[in-house]
C-alpha cells in the first residue's frame, strides 16, 4: 500500500470512485465526495479550512479514500473545532438549555478560561488541527473498496499512518470525527494506531418493520398510536399538503430561509445552506437528494432534506413557525418514514438532536465517536484527560437515547 494526499479527486474517475465507495454510506459516496469538492466549504462551515483526501493505492489501483481538512479558524462550525466544542461551546449550550445553572456557569467560566490559557501557553492545544471527516455531515470514515478484509485493513492502516505523519510534522492534533459504532474495522484500526476513542453523540434511527406505514404505527401501544394519528389529522385539517420535491435548485432560496430561521432559534452555530449548496446537492446527488415540503396553499411552511442510499437520511429540517409542533412531527418524522417505505429503505436516520421527541416515535440512539491522536506529550497529558471526561459525562447524560420508548409494544 502507498498513500497520496490529493487536493481534489478530479483525477479519479467516477467509475473508480464508485468501486471504492460502493459499500459506504451516502456521506462517503462518490456523489457526496464530488459535492464537497465542488462547494464553498468555508462559507458553509463559517471558517477557513483546507480540504484534502488521503488515497490509498494497491499497486497503481486506488482502493481507499478518506476526506480530511486542516483548519486553524476560530470561527469554524463548533462541532468541527476541538477548541470550541470541548472548551467553550458547551458552556453556551448549557446556558441555553439549563438557565437554572447560571450560578454554576459563573463559577466554571473563569476556571475554564484559565485552563484554556494554560493549554494555549504550553502548546497543548495547537493550531491548526486536522479533522478526518466528511464535511457537511456528522459522519467520517474511510471508504474502502471490496478487496478482502486483510487488504482493507492494510488500506485503513496506511491512510491512518499517512494522516498521523501530517499531524506529526507540525504537532497538530488529528481527530477522526463521527466514527459510527458499527464501523468495527475503522474503530479497530484506530485503536491499534493508539487513538483515544471518545463518545461524541448519537445518531437517532428508526428500523422499519415490513408492511408499510401502518406496520410502523402498529408497533406502538394503542394510546400512543392514537396520539400520533391525531397529530397527523391536525395537520390535514389545517390544509397542509406534503410533496416530494426534487427541484432543489429552484427551492434553494426558500429552503435556506426556512432552515436559517429554525436553526437560529437555538444557536448561531449551524451549518449555512446557501442556494448554491442546494444547487450542488441536486447536481451531484441527483435523485438521491430530495426534500419533503409542507405547503399551505402556495406557501412553503416547512421542509425536510432527504438523502438516500440504501438507508434514508433526514439531515436537516426547517419550518416557518417554531410552535407548529404537528407540522414538525409530520414533515420531520412521519412523512420521511412514509417516503422510506416507498424507496424500499429499512432504516431512517434522523441524526443528533431532539432525542426525546424522536425516541417517543420509535427512534433509538446509535453512538458516534471522535478518535484523537496527539503527537505532543503535553497534549496527551493536559488536554486529553478533559476530553475523555467530557465524553464520559456526555455518554451518561444521553444514555436514555439508547433505551426503547415505553410507548412501544415491545
Amino acid at each position: 500500500m502507498k498513500v497520496r494526499i490529493l487536493k481534489s479527486l478530479a483525477e479519479l474517475g467516477d467509475e473508480v470512485l464508485d468501486r471504492i465507495t460502493a459499500d459506504s454510506s451516502i456521506h462517503l459516496d462518490r456523489r457526496w465526495l464530488r459535492l464537497i469538492d465542488a462547494v464553498d466549504l468555508a462559507t458553509c462551515l463559517r471558517g477557513a479550512l483546507d480540504l484534502a483526501y488521503a488515497v490509498a493505492y494497491l499497486g497503481d489501483d486506488p482502493v481507499a479514500v478518506c476526506p480530511f481538512f486542516r483548519s486553524a479558524s476560530p470561527t469554524l462550525y463548533f462541532a468541527f473545532s476541538i477548541d470550541r466544542f470541548y472548551l467553550t461551546g458547551w458552556q453556551k449550550e448549557l446556558a441555553r438549555v439549563a438557565p437554572e445553572r447560571a450560578g454554576l456557569l459563573r463559577l466554571v467560566r473563569p476556571l475554564f478560561a484559565a485552563y484554556r490559557a494554560c493549554l494555549r501557553a504550553t502548546g497543548a492545544l495547537p493550531r491548526p488541527w486536522i479533522m478526518a471527516t466528511s464535511p457537511l455531515s456528522p459522519r467520517g470514515g474511510i471508504a474502502v473498496a471490496a478487496i478482502g478484509e486483510e487488504r482493507a485493513g492494510a488500506a485503513r492502516a496506511a491512510v491512518i499512518d499517512a494522516l498521523k505523519g501530517l499531524a506529526a510534522e507540525d504537532g497538530s492534533i488529528l481527530a477522526f470525527f463521527g466514527v459510527a459504532e458499527d464501523d468495527q474495522g475503522l474503530r479497530r484500526a484506530l485503536g491499534q494506531a493508539s487513538f483515544d476513542e471518545v463518545f461524541f453523540g448519537h445518531d437517532m434511527a428508526v428500523d422499519l418493520p415490513e408492511g408499510g406505514f401502518s406496520a410502523y404505527l402498529d408497533g406502538f401501544k394503542a394510546s400512543r398510536r392514537k396520539m400520533m394519528l391525531k397529530e397527523m389529522e391536525a395537520v390535514r385539517r389545517e390544509g397542509i399538503r406534503f410533496a416530494v420535491e426534487t427541484d432543489l435548485r429552484r427551492l434553494g432560496p426558500a429552503l435556506e430561509q426556512l432552515y436559517d430561521r429554525t436553526a437560529s432559534k437555538y444557536n448561531d452555530e449551524h451549518v449555512r445552506h446557501p442556494p448554491e449548496l442546494w444547487d450542488a446537492l441536486q447536481q451531484k446527488l441527483g435523485p438521491s437528494a430530495e426534500a419533503i415540503c409542507a405547503w399551505r396553499g402556495e406557501s412553503l411552511v416547512a421542509f425536510s432534506e432527504l438523502l438516500h442510499k440504501r438507508d434514508l437520511w433526514v439531515p436537516h429540517t426547517g419550518r416557518l413557525h417554531a410552535d407548529e409542533g404537528p407540522v414538525y412531527f409530520s414533515v420531520a418524522l412521519y412523512e420521511p418514514i412514509r417516503r422510506a417505505y416507498e424507496l424500499g429503505a429499512t432504516r431512517v436516520w434522523f441524526l443528533p438532536g431532539a432525542f426525546e421527541s424522536k425516541r417517543r416515535r420509535g427512534a433509538l440512539g446509535h453512538a458516534l465517536y471522535s478518535c484523537f491522536w496527539c503527537p505532543r506529550v503535553r497534549s496527551r497529558l493536559l488536554l486529553m484527560p478533559w476530553i475523555r471526561a467530557f465524553g464520559r459525562m456526555s455518554e451518561k447524560e444521553l444514555s436514555f437515547a439508547r433505551r426503547p420508548s415505553s410507548y412501544l409494544k415491545t
